[in-house]
């Protein structure tokens, strides 16, 4: 979602998209690692999203669902920035396992 990618992180996913273009052009394999933040971005639309990809780059090798952890609040708090995932627990391996399989890793 460019828009939701945006919000989270200053930029529209363009730039990704025209990367992963580009690579399969090179035929060179990727890994693709996707950050899932609970009620952000893990709906039924994101993980199909992520079907998707790997079925229109065939250069994609692998896919890593990378489930949100809390080990980065110290960094934040180093840089003085606001860290708004303040109280999102970390989240469980099965949360994790099921999010793989949406997303159809599992």
């Amino acid at each position: 979602d460019p828009a939701l990618h945006r919000a989270y992180t200053g930029a529209g996913n363009g730039v990704v998209l025209g990367t992963l273009s580009f690579l399969r052009e090179k035929r060179k394999p990727v890994v693709l690692r996707c950050p899932i933040i609970p009620g952000i971005n893990d709906t039924a639309g994101h993980f199909e999203a992520i079907r998707k990809l790997k079925e229109e780059f065939p250069n994609i090798r692998q896919t890593e669902i990378m489930a949100y952890h809390s080990l980065g609040k110290k960094k934040w708090k180093e840089t003085g920035l606001p860290y708004t995932l303040e109280a999102l627990p970390d989240t469980p391996p099965e949360k994790k396992r099921e999010w793989e399989r949406l997303a159809g890793i599992r």
